[in-house]
């Protein structure tokens, strides 16, 4: 935590520094995307060069508001001298160096060990039933892999008041990251060791999105199209 003085009211209060992302792994939460980008991410050959409109930066805002919150109570309860809680808010995960990141939170009970994922959610949220795809990988698949832990707790908070919360409890499942492994993983480190490419899929919106659009060599057009192979294969 950091003080920070705010501009309105001229008071000072305590928030979270934003980590610099790193660069030369592959991000859990990122995980799911286009083999391309990912490859990107771990060589760091391409700048990524990304433009935030000020409704996502809002967006995005009231996200780490969230965290903060949820972080900063479960803190305070574990630090109450009678706590049976342990609580490590931004948890560090390593897999063998190739996979880098920080879980939202690591919890110790005497009966149980849990990751803790937070997420808000706009529309989505009245119709979620389950936790998404991409956020079982990142956390069921992958955090809960490097931490050994049995459990994931999701958080889904509503950006819309009265801002209810869905929790939902899932076991780890071990093969969900050895199905990513089989299907991106295992060519990203091909590609590596090859010090070439692979070749892109992702869907024509996450294509016209990415970071590295603007130099990509194998980015769709408008219409879709097709991704380039990469000579030689």
């Amino acid at each position: 935590l950091v003080d920070q003085d705010c501009g309105t009211c001229h008071g000072t209060g305590k928030v979270r520094s934003p980590r610099p992302r790193e660069v030369g792994v592959v991000h859990p939460s990122q995980a799911h995307r286009c083999l391309l980008r990912n490859y990107y991410d771990v060589t760091g050959d391409m700048r990524a060069i990304e433009v935030i409109e000020w409704k996502l930066q809002a967006t995005f805002a009231i996200g780490h508001a969230v965290h903060a919150l949820v972080q900063d109570a479960l803190e305070a309860e574990a630090a109450d001298p009678g706590a049976e809680l342990t609580f490590h808010a931004e948890a560090p995960i390593d897999m063998g160096g190739f996979i880098r990141g920080n879980t939202d939170g690591d919890i110790w009970l005497p009966t149980a060990h849990a990751v803790l994922e937070i997420k808000t959610m706009g529309s989505e949220f009245a119709n979620l039933a389950k936790p998404k795809e991409e956020h079982q990988l990142q956390a069921v698949g992958m955090y809960a892999t490097a931490l050994d832990a049995p459990l994931v707790v999701f958080l889904y908070v509503s950006k819309e008041f009265p801002y209810p919360i869905k929790e939902f409890v899932v076991e780890h499942d071990p093969a969900l990251f050895r199905r990513w492994m089989r299907d991106k993983g295992e060519k990203i480190q091909r590609a590596l060791e090859r010090n070439e490419p692979p070749v892109a899929d992702a869907q024509p919106s996450e294509c016209r999105e990415c970071p590295y659009g603007h130099s990509c060599p194998q980015k769709l057009d408008k219409k879709g199209g097709s991704f380039t192979q990469p000579r030689g294969k």
